[in-house]
């Protein structure tokens, strides 16, 4: 079991890379002035993709490998849903204010249930937690029963998710070198078989992994260092590669930039690069104050960061020389550091805090 009353170096350095890849997403101000600057640029975002991925990939070490109490569980659930719904609101009443965009009350329902684009899609990732956290009991049953049911249960999740993205860039490959002129990009190949249809399934797959570390945990760290992380950045820099690869051929053929931040979530050259940080990451072996404590407060984070980009990227990106990648990843940082500043300010106000933890 994992004791979760201490700070684990390896956790809180995942969770701190993936809260800054979400906020750099997020917060995109780059202008791409050339052909060079947009293969860059477009190269540069393929390991955004493991951003969000990170976050269920530890969240499901932590909670496979300690014990669970439903009671607990279920009022935790109850508490996710409440707080999205109400940081929704707060978020979209904010937003008016900041974007000097005034909604009618039936275009803030509109925008609250469809989690509109630009304004709560965001908050996405509380929705697909909360459905890992209705499965969860469940899944922790087997778990702690049964390994072989629960490595099963994984592999075919990965299957339907990670295989069908994979079938989709061979059906599409193939039907460019044989001339077809078909694109194949979120077609479903296990039709009405696919379990997972309709919903984000590779989640499931990163939280179940993350509860599989222990078993392999071992066997990792008896690598020599220096060979685990020659083979750990030769396998990230390939898989970054194929999706660089995967995301032009896409943008080609579709005549429009495929997101290759967001679309490679569900592909298996995410899914390893998700384990290849995870392996490089374990070189960090002891606690750092800063690191430690944008984990701590990463919920916090998740919620303010939005508010501070809309609040500030028109002014930057008004100034055509702040609009570059180097400026983006100074801009990025500062959202992070201002996020956490009034995360932990906020916390220290009496019923405030519970919005935030």
């Amino acid at each position: 079991m994992v004791n979760v009353k201490k700070r684990i170096p390896w956790v809180d350095l995942m969770e701190t890379i993936a809260m800054y890849l979400v906020v750099l997403y997020h917060g995109t101000i780059y202008a791409e002035n050339s052909e060079l600057d947009k293969c860059l640029m477009y190269f540069f975002r393929t390991i955004i993709s493991t951003s969000v991925p990170i976050f269920f990939f530890v969240n499901g070490y932590l909670l496979f490998n300690k014990n669970c109490d439903l009671k607990k569980h279920i009022l935790k659930t109850i508490r996710l849903i409440l707080l999205t719904g109400i940081w929704a609101v707060i978020t979209l009443g904010l937003l008016m204010v900041i974007k000097s965009e005034y909604l009618t009350f039936s275009d803030m329902l509109k925008y609250l249930w469809t989690w509109k684009l630009g304004w709560l899609n965001h908050l996405w990732y509380m929705g697909a937690l909360v459905c890992i956290y209705i499965f969860f009991p469940l899944l922790k049953v087997v778990y702690d029963t049964n390994k072989k049911i629960f490595i099963y249960f994984t592999v075919v999740c990965a299957i339907v998710t990670f295989g069908n993205s994979l079938m989709n860039v061979a059906a599409t490959v193939a039907s460019c070198l044989l001339n077809m002129g078909d694109t194949f990009y979120d077609v479903n190949f296990f039709n009405m078989f696919n379990p997972l249809r309709g919903i984000y399934g590779y989640t499931f797959v990163y939280f179940c992994f993350g509860g599989m570390i222990p078993l392999i945990y071992d066997r990792i760290v008896s690598i020599e260092s220096k060979k685990r992380n020659r083979i750990a950045m030769v396998g990230l820099l390939i898989n970054l590669f194929l999706l660089f690869g995967i995301g032009i051929m896409y943008s080609n053929l579709l005549d429009e930039m495929w997101d290759v931040a967001w679309n490679s979530c569900g592909t298996i050259f995410t899914f390893l690069n998700v384990f290849f940080i995870f392996v490089l990451c374990l070189n960090f072996n002891s606690e750092n104050k800063l690191i430690s404590t944008i984990s701590k407060n990463t919920m916090g984070i998740y919620f303010l960061h939005e508010l501070f980009i809309q609040l500030t990227r028109p002014s930057i990106m008004s100034n055509p020389l702040l609009c570059n990648f180097f400026v983006n990843i100074i801009y990025a940082g500062l959202i992070v550091l201002v996020s956490l500043a009034f995360c932990i300010g906020l916390k220290k106000i009496p019923g405030i805090r519970f919005l935030l933890k």
